[in-house]
């Protein structure tokens, strides 16, 4: 009788640590295109709607969304999507996103860029979105929800 209450408080306090460190949902994300000269002077995360260029990507299982460097002074700067597959956490989903610039001593083209990034999400409903680097640093964030 002894050993069988043991066993049942074995297999309690497992569930309960396990049961306690359940990742969340994860979201599929797909990286589309990536570009130097995206037209966005301004840093920042937006979802794409019917009458933009890049909804030549677009098809009616995703939202597409736009994550942009801004405006930079020199080539050399890209954004690269790190991970295929994002939590989403009350509704936000956290892209993790590499921000690539050249090294200081490096010589790269005194050119205008505007570095982007164009991601495919499923479609769902998202409360917002947020963007983080390589440790897990947020970048930006979007509070508005996705288009319907």
């Amino acid at each position: 009788m002894i050993r069988w209450l043991s066993m049942v408080m074995v297999l309690l306090v497992t569930f309960s640590v396990t049961a306690g460190d359940r990742l969340p949902p994860q979201v599929e994300v797909e990286s589309l295109t990536a570009g130097a000269r995206c037209g966005d002077t301004e840093m920042g995360v937006r979802w794409l709607s019917r009458g933009d260029i890049y909804q030549r990507f677009a098809d009616d299982n995703h939202h597409l969304l736009l994550i942009s460097m801004g405006q930079q002074s020199s080539a050399g700067y890209s954004l690269t999507l790190l991970s295929t597959t994002a939590p989403l956490v009350d509704g936000v989903v956290s892209l993790q996103v590499a921000w690539n610039s050249p090294p200081a001593d490096m010589m790269v083209a005194q050119v205008v860029t505007e570095p982007c990034l164009v991601l495919a999400l499923k479609r769902q409903t998202y409360e917002g979105v947020q963007v983080v680097d390589s440790h897990g640093k947020p970048k930006m964030t979007l509070s508005r929800s996705s288009p319907e």
